[in-house]
């Protein structure tokens, strides 16, 4: 920590795959549960009921041969500590605790009307061809998410929560 900051930024991170591996879209799925929407567990969490930071969120990023997970926010240097003890608790909560029905068909529902949302024109079309070009797959990838996206369980978010959210595994940066 630096002395005399107010504020420290996070990043908690792990390598990944990228959209070529088989739980790649369920883990789109799993990963939007937990920070990558408004209201995700780790907003809920951390800026609505903690207060911590105005924002906080998970994503992917993918690169040819491979991919990484990243958690980022910025928070009061003096609940950087318990910033990172929520994020763990998030994590137990999805390897412990079957996400519930309403709270899956939410996701669901978010995540195929983003889908929807970012094949409108044919730039946004051409972005989404160009985005599976590059790992050798075809628009058929998109079918294939849908399908993945509407027909995933609790048990597989559970399963894949235990796979991946490991604190262990993670790299934890923090600044100021």
């Amino acid at each position: 920590m630096k002395e005399g900051a107010l504020q420290t930024a996070i990043r908690v991170r792990r390598s990944f795959v990228n959209k070529t591996h088989e739980d790649f879209e369920e883990f789109l799925v799993l990963n939007t549960i937990l920070g990558d929407y408004f209201g995700s567990r780790l907003m809920g969490n951390i800026r609505e009921d903690k207060g911590y930071t105005y924002g906080i969120g998970s994503y992917l990023v993918e690169h040819q041969d491979y991919g990484y997970f990243v958690i980022g926010t910025e928070v009061g240097v003096q609940t950087r500590a318990a910033t990172f003890e929520e994020i763990q608790n998030e994590f137990e909560r999805l390897k412990n605790e079957l996400v519930p029905a309403e709270e899956l068909d939410l996701v669901k529902n978010y995540m195929l009307g983003q889908l929807l949302k970012s094949a409108d024109g044919p730039y946004a079309m051409l972005d989404l061809f160009s985005n599976v070009h590059h790992y050798g797959l075809t628009l058929e990838f998109y079918d294939h998410l849908i399908e993945r996206i509407r027909h995933i369980t609790p048990q597989r978010i559970q399963e894949l929560a235990k796979r991946y959210l490991i604190w262990e595994d993670m790299l934890i940066i923090s600044a100021g």
